[in-house]
């Protein structure tokens, strides 16, 4: 490795050790973000195995393009029973955006603990099917909404 054409900076493996001290504040620090990762990840297989197994491939299907934000089911795919699946997706999610938008903060600490429960509890213990895994998502968003604005006024 070269410092300039006239000096070398010659790095020796003994030279790149981390101290205990900062290799600990390394995983204090990325721990956190690491198993929210893991979560997400965990939680999003699950959706998927939920969702296929009372919608099939076009309800998960629904969801990518929900997912992907895009509002005009048309231009994606012309199957009629995908776009009825994805409109009855889209208006119940639609109707949450200002509980989704007010919850955003806690969203990334709760989200995982309550969608899964609510979703195999809505479409199967409450017999709702896909629609309850439909409902289930924008749920979470109320919940997580009520329990923001609970705190707010206890300790803002």
């Amino acid at each position: 490795m070269f410092v300039s054409d006239r000096q070398m900076l010659a790095l020796k493996r003994d030279d790149i050790r981390l101290a205990p001290s900062t290799t600990r504040n390394i995983l204090h620090l990325g721990f956190p973000s690491f198993m929210n990762n893991i979560i997400a990840s965990i939680n999003s297989t699950m959706l998927n195995h939920i969702i296929i197994g009372f919608g099939g491939a076009l309800a998960l299907a629904a969801l990518a393009i929900i997912a992907l934000r895009m509002p005009l089911l048309r231009l994606f795919t012309h199957d009629s029973q995908t776009i009825m699946i994805g409109k009855n997706a889209m208006f119940i999610f639609y109707w949450c955006l200002p509980f989704l938008a007010l919850s955003r903060i806690i969203t990334s600490i709760m989200r995982p603990i309550l969608l899964v429960p609510l979703c195999m509890g809505l479409s199967q213990l409450g017999g709702l099917g896909i629609t309850g895994v439909w409902l289930a998502l924008p749920l979470v968003d109320i919940c997580i909404f009520a329990f923001s604005w609970y705190w707010l006024r206890c300790y803002a």
